[in-house]
C-alpha cells in the first residue's frame, strides 16, 4: 500500500481517504495466477466484478520474447481470472500503434476493425498488444465482454502538466535539456492528454450497451517536437538548435540511448522516425467515440506550449530537471 500511497503522491493526487478504498493484491503478470496461490487467485475471482487491464511491460527497446510474459501471457490470465465463477467484463487499454504502417494509404481503419497480420510492426512492446488484442478477441467471440480502448501516445495532464516522467518522449526532452539541444528539424508528435484518456475509458465502461466494442482514443493534431524547445527557453533553459545527428550523438552521451549497446543508437534512430514520431502516417478513425464521449462533454484538449511549461515547472518541483 505504501508503494501505491508514495506513486499517487508523487503524481498530485492522494487523498486519505483513498486509503479506505484501495485493496493492494501484489502479484506479477508474467507469472501463472499472477504469482498468486491457488486460493488467493480464485478468491480474487470471486470478489471482483469488473476487470480493468492496463497493466503491462512498457519498453521500446525490448523484443516481443521480453514483452511477451507480462502483455501476452498475463492477458491470458486475465481472461481466466474474468471466466472463474462468473463472466466479468473486461476494459483492456491498447495501443493505436497496433495498425503500424497498415494504413498507410487512404485507407482509415475503423473503431470496429481488428488489426490484420502486418510483419511491419517492429516494436516487441506494439507486436505483444497485437497479440493480446487477437487474444481478447478471441475470448469475445466465446462470450466474454471485452472492450478495447486503443491510446495515442498518452502524454501528461491537460491541466496541471503532471505527467510520469520514465516515458520515451520524456526521456529524449529531458535528455535533450540536460545536453543542452535540440534537433534543428523533427517530425510532428501525436500526443493525448492523461485526463481525457481516464475520463474517456471511465466514462464509456460505465455504458453497459456499448461494453464489447472497441475505441479510439486519439489526438487529430499533432505538435512538433520543437515546440519542447520553444516552451524550454521560455522557461529560461539555456538550449541550442543543432542538425539532428549531433542531437543524437548527444543523446546517446547522456545515456538517454544506452551506449552500452552497440546497436543503441541505431535502435534510438528507428524509434525516432519509424516508431515514435511517425504515428501520423497511421488513420484511424475515431468518430464514433468521440460522438459517445460528446453527450458527456468530454472532449479532447490540445496539448501547446503552455502545458508543455506546466510540464516541466511539475519536472522542476520533483527535482528530475534543473536549469544550468
Amino acid at each position: 500500500m505504501l508503494r501505491i500511497k508514495n506513486n499517487m503522491i508523487f503524481y498530485e493526487l492522494w487523498k486519505d481517504e483513498m486509503g479506505e478504498r484501495i485493496v493492494p493484491v501484489a502479484g506479477d503478470l508474467s507469472k501463472v495466477n499472477f504469482g498468486l496461490s491457488e486460493g488467493e487467485f480464485l478468491d480474487l475471482a470471486r470478489k471482483v466484478s469488473v476487470i480493468y487491464h492496463n497493466g503491462a511491460l512498457v519498453n521500446f527497446f525490448y523484443p516481443y520474447t521480453v514483452n511477451k510474459g507480462a502483455n501476452v501471457f498475463g492477458t491470458k490470465e486475465i481472461i481466466r481470472l474474468a471466466t472463474l465463477y462468473r463472466v466479468k467484463p473486461i476494459h483492456f487499454i491498447s495501443t493505436a500503434a497496433v495498425f503500424a504502417s497498415e494504413h498507410n494509404d487512404s485507407t482509415i481503419a475503423l473503431e470496429e476493425e481488428m488489426p490484420g497480420y502486418n510483419t511491419n510492426i517492429g516494436i516487441g512492446y506494439v507486436q505483444s498488444k497485437w497479440v493480446a488484442e487477437h487474444i481478447l478477441q478471441i475470448a469475445r467471440d466465446r462470450g466474454v465482454p471485452v472492450s478495447i480502448y486503443r491510446c495515442g501516445r498518452v502524454f501528461s495532464h491537460s491541466k496541471s502538466g503532471v505527467c510520469q516522467p520514465n516515458d520515451f518522449i520524456w526521456n529524449l526532452f529531458l535528455g535533450s535539456i540536460e545536453a543542452g539541444v535540440f534537433p534543428d528539424s523533427s517530425p510532428e508528435i501525436e500526443i493525448i492528454p492523461v485526463d481525457y484518456v481516464s475520463k474517456s475509458v471511465v466514462y464509456l465502461s460505465q455504458q453497459n450497451e456499448h461494453i464489447g466494442q472497441n475505441f479510439h482514443l486519439i489526438q487529430t493534431e499533432t505538435i512538433s517536437f520543437q515546440t519542447f524547445y520553444h516552451a524550454a527557453l521560455e522557461l529560461n533553459y539555456s538550449l541550442k538548435l543543432v542538425p539532428y545527428e549531433e542531437w543524437m550523438d548527444s543523446l546517446q552521451s547522456k545515456h538517454v540511448l544506452d551506449k552500452s549497446k552497440d546497436s543503441a543508437k541505431a535502435i534510438g534512430s528507428h524509434l525516432l522516425t519509424n516508431g515514435v514520431f511517425n504515428d501520423n502516417q497511421i488513420i484511424l478513425s475515431n468518430r464514433k467515440t468521440r460522438r459517445l464521449l460528446s453527450k458527456a462533454g468530454i472532449e479532447i484538449l490540445n496539448i501547446d506550449i503552455t502545458v508543455i511549461k506546466a510540464n516541466l515547472s511539475f519536472f522542476e518541483r520533483k527535482g528530475i530537471v534543473r536549469k544550468h
